[in-house]
């Protein structure tokens, strides 16, 4: 069997890696640009444990994910600041889920605790604004360059062909079947074809003319330093989110991640860092993060996130014969990775999979 992942950002290679440990499947990866150029590039490259409504699926998800990450970061194969998040409650009605979480977290068992606002200082936060937060130890954020380049070399270990520079430019089908892909250096022959291309997937999608719910949704950065500080990744419940950078750095941005805030939108047009944006993030800054209160923006830069209206991925066949998705990440894409190359690879390969039902295209 062989084959093809378009798409060469952290879902893409993870894929890759686990598709070809099975000695009868050849792997071609193809991406268009650099390795983890797209979407990863422009992410926090956060791992995230803690949910505001948790729920055991979703749990699981994670955990499956943590079983690949944890032997890399403990071998030294990956490096992982364990920062912790905080998720700030802004509302009495926000304050109410965030505390309801933390003994289920618990159950999960995970070292949840609600933080009065009182308590932010030990944060390096202010909480006048705040009712409190949802706080969690675990979570932390990778380099992303070296995470896509850790999949990719498990890949090419296993026997797998990446080719970076080289686009997708068609699908070609028989009798309804998946038969081959057409780049821009001809023609590849294939059984079976994965769309992990992040915000492009809708446009791969339409090659075949499969419509999936997948919404973008636009992430705005500033790279800021400021003075040192003890930060955790912290997640506001205005939708806006800090997460350190060494020691005096941090990456301010917008995470909007319901479907309802999303649209299409053209993944190759060039976006700008918005002064609404720009007016909110300082006002953030200079309210609830005193050391970033006179804060220099030393980079800025804007992704696009792939969102689905249950906030999961789709991942799983399509109702075209040997076309799988590996998409819709809802800014979970470093969290979910490894997870989400699990699940394919069952689809693939037709095996069990106990986790494929809740993340399957066809399910809504």
């Amino acid at each position: 069997m062989h084959v093809v992942i378009v798409g060469g950002g952290v879902v893409g290679t993870a894929a890759a890696a686990t598709l070809a440990e099975h000695p009868v499947t050849d792997v071609t990866l193809l991406e268009r640009d650099d390795l983890g150029g797209g979407t990863t590039a422009a992410s926090a490259a956060v791992f995230t444990t803690q949910q505001t409504l948790p729920r055991r699926v979703d749990h699981r998800l994670r955990q499956r994910a943590w079983e690949t990450y944890e032997p890399a970061v403990e071998r030294g194969e990956l490096s992982y600041e364990r920062v912790g998040l905080l998720t700030v409650a802004e509302s009495e009605g926000y304050a109410v889920d965030c505390r309801d979480a933390v003994d289920t977290l618990r159950r999960f068992g995970y070292d949840a605790e609600w933080v009065d606002a009182a308590e932010f200082d030990r944060f390096d936060l202010a909480g006048e604004s705040a009712v409190g937060g949802l706080y969690t130890p675990e979570e932390g954020y990778f380099d992303t360059d070296e995470l896509v380049a850790f999949f990719a070399e498990r890949a090419r270990e296993r026997g797998a062909t990446v080719r970076a520079g080289e686009g997708v430019t068609g699908l070609r089908t028989a009798d309804g079947v998946v038969s081959a892909v057409e780049t821009e250096n001809g023609l590849l022959r294939a059984d079976a074809v994965v769309n992990a291309a992040g915000p492009w997937a809708t446009r791969v999608n339409e090659f075949v003319g499969v419509e999936a719910p997948m919404r973008h949704t636009v992430g705005p950065i500033l790279a800021v330093e400021g003075a040192a500080h003890d930060l955790p990744f912290t997640i506001f419940e205005s939708k806006h989110y800090v997460r350190p950078a060494g020691e005096a750095g941090a990456y301010v941005g917008a995470y909007r991640t319901d479907y309802a805030d999303g649209e299409r939108l053209d993944p190759d047009e060039p976006r700008a860092v918005d002064e609404a944006f720009r007016g909110a993030a300082d006002a953030l800054l200079d309210e609830s993060v005193p050391p970033l209160r006179d804060a220099t923006v030393e980079d800025e830069w804007v992704g696009l996130r792939t969102v689905t209206p249950d906030g999961r991925p789709l991942v799983g066949e399509t109702e075209v014969d040997g076309f799988y998705l590996a998409a819709g990440m809802s800014g979970l894409g470093v969290t979910l990775a490894p997870a989400v190359a699990d699940v394919l690879d069952a689809a693939v390969h037709g095996e069990e999979s106990a986790l494929l039902d809740v993340v399957r295209p066809d399910r809504f």
